[in-house]
């Protein structure tokens, strides 16, 4: 594995827990302003779409969505191509992949995946 695929595969590993770091302060920072905004209760539902806040919180959970898929799909399809796991291994990295998401690429990653084209030749995978 070349130091290119290294990199963008470190990357898209660590993307997802990112962008779950930036919802949960954006989610507080949401949290705060309608804490605030519920002690003036003019109009709650409008002055919490208005905040800039809520806009950040949207946007940081649909790239954190988007960056979950697809690192779903593309360590999958490594954890399968990756020759030094057996049968066994490969089907226990799907499903921690499937299921722990967010925490299981990152540990997948870097426990079996980094060092799997040094060790068994593959090559852009």
């Amino acid at each position: 594995m070349n130091r290119t695929s290294n990199i963008f595969y470190t990357i898209l590993s660590l993307l997802p827990l990112v962008c779950f770091i930036i919802y949960m302060a954006a989610f507080f920072c949401v949290f705060s302003e309608f804490i605030g905004m519920v002690r003036q209760p003019e109009d709650l539902g409008a002055a919490l779409l208005n905040s800039g806040a809520f806009i950040y919180l949207i946007a940081a959970g649909i790239l954190m969505g988007l960056f979950t898929i697809t690192a779903l799909v593309v360590f999958i399809i490594h954890v399968i191509n990756n020759r030094t796991l057996t049968d066994t291994e490969k089907i226990l990295w799907v499903m921690i992949c499937a299921f722990a998401g967010m925490i299981g690429f990152p540990v997948y990653w870097f426990m079996r995946g980094k060092n799997a084209g040094k060790t068994a030749g593959m090559h852009g995978s």
